[in-house]
């Protein structure tokens, strides 16, 4: 069969390019002297007859989003960008045949754009018809921008695998109080929320999501970093829970490193950086604190992952001043290991548990009393620091969880072989 070429917007609404003829013809009721006049009389910005300024048009930058595995109506595919702030957004895309054996047996045409919407702040989703229908491989539309001043376009690549498959954390063991890392817990979380970044350059903000593939998006926080450093403002709990670590003092919060683990994203901790939460949630004992890091710095104590009892005793992880060596524990006793090599990653799961206290590094273990104590709201949990906000870590940090359960040796096992497989080391 011939193969088609593009055809026009089959959308019922209204294209873009008919929303810019109605600005344009109520541009010539206001100003008559235009009417009739084609587009061009909006070059360089200026109306040749009134002489009065418009903006630039938009110009769309040109993107590649990757989506895997199973697909929702609404699902989030990612973000369009566009200069000179446009008003409207529009998807059109070429023709294509739709039916069973399409090479045999095509039914009817029908536009990769039905697959696709759009909102006004550039953000593309997947509508019903293209959760049901979106095949596999490459699929390419156009997004147009339109403002005042004109309409650009772009080409926006959509790769669709099924088959990829991302487990998380939250996949050997649901059910985590907590969860911030630089991936997804989950595959069911896969696409939300993962952490606000702020830059250098002007101290904006915005918002970085896992992919649906599971990993960061690197992309669009690279692009947003461009030329400028980043740093962690809030490090988001993926669980739901709403347990964010915070850090609102520019100068403490952690820098986003995005080749900090071979092509991975770290999170880069030195003197006086640290996160926050100011009241975290309650657990009951037994339960386990999981993180992956790299300490690079010793000769002094300086917490991991770290809340205090009524005592001001330390809770969870704390790296001790001799070299390679960490503690965890809860209260009054801790295990302490004395040869967890510095500069080196290590995944770490510590039990608290009164009949049996163990920590888990790396598929080894060592057992022993920590205590009894349970994580209580009345004291700051920290990433980076102990909870008094000093104490503070030297190295990097990928990912760190909460459960109100006890890991079972198997489990932890499942989870070191996770963790070490994702992050490669």
């Amino acid at each position: 069969m011939d193969s088609q070429t593009p055809g026009p917007n089959t959308n019922d609404s209204p294209s873009i390019h008919d929303n810019y003829l109605d600005y344009t013809d109520s541009f010539a009721a206001v100003y008559p002297d235009t009417e009739g006049v084609t587009n061009s009389v909006f070059s360089n910005n200026i109306n040749m007859v009134t002489g009065i300024a418009l903006p630039n048009s938009p110009s769309v930058t040109s993107s590649t989003f990757n989506i895997s595995g199973t697909l929702s109506a609404g699902q989030v595919v990612g973000t369009t960008t566009a200069t000179n702030n446009p008003t409207q957004w529009a998807i059109t895309g070429p023709l294509i045949w739709s039916g069973s054996g399409c090479s045999s047996n095509c039914s009817s045409l029908s536009s990769t754009a039905n697959y696709f919407s759009i909102n006004n702040s550039g953000q593309v989703t997947l509508t019903s018809s293209g959760a049901a229908s979106l095949p596999t491989g490459t699929t390419t539309i156009t997004v147009e921008a339109l403002n005042g001043g004109g309409f650009g376009s772009a080409s926006i690549a959509v790769h669709y695998d099924y088959s990829v498959s991302y487990p998380g954390p939250g996949d050997i063991v649901s059910g985590a109080t907590a969860f911030w890392g630089l991936r997804a817990y989950s595959s069911a979380t896969a696409g939300s929320q993962a952490a606000v970044i702020r830059r250098a350059s002007d101290n904006a903000t915005t918002t970085i999501d896992t992919l649906f593939s599971g990993g960061f998006d690197t992309s669009t926080a690279s692009t947003f970093c461009t030329s400028t450093s980043c740093y962690i403002q809030e490090l988001l709990d993926q669980t739901g829970n709403g347990n964010n670590f915070v850090q609102t003092t520019s100068s403490k919060q952690p820098q986003l490193i995005f080749n900090g683990l071979g092509s991975l994203p770290v999170m880069s901790f030195s003197t006086s950086t640290y996160l926050c939460i100011s009241s975290p949630p309650a657990v009951g004992q037994p339960w386990t604190a999981s993180v992956v890091a790299e300490r690079t710095a010793s000769g002094y104590q300086s917490g991991l992952l770290t809340t205090r009892d009524s005592s001001g005793l330390d809770v969870g992880f704390l790296y001790r001043s001799a070299t390679d060596t960490i503690g965890f524990g809860a209260g009054a006793a801790d295990i302490v290991l004395s040869s967890l090599s510095d500069n080196s990653w290590h995944a770490m799961q510590g039990v608290a548990s009164s009949t049996a206290g163990v920590v888990y590094y790396d598929g080894s273990s060592s057992f022993g009393s920590v205590g009894t104590d349970t994580i209580s709201t009345s004291y700051p949990m920290c990433l980076g620091s102990d909870s008094y906000g000093d104490g503070y870590f030297t190295g990097a940090i990928t990912e760190a969880g909460l459960w109100p359960t006890a890991f079972s040796t198997s489990t932890t096992n499942s989870i070191n072989s996770n963790q070490h497989s994702y992050w490669g080391f």
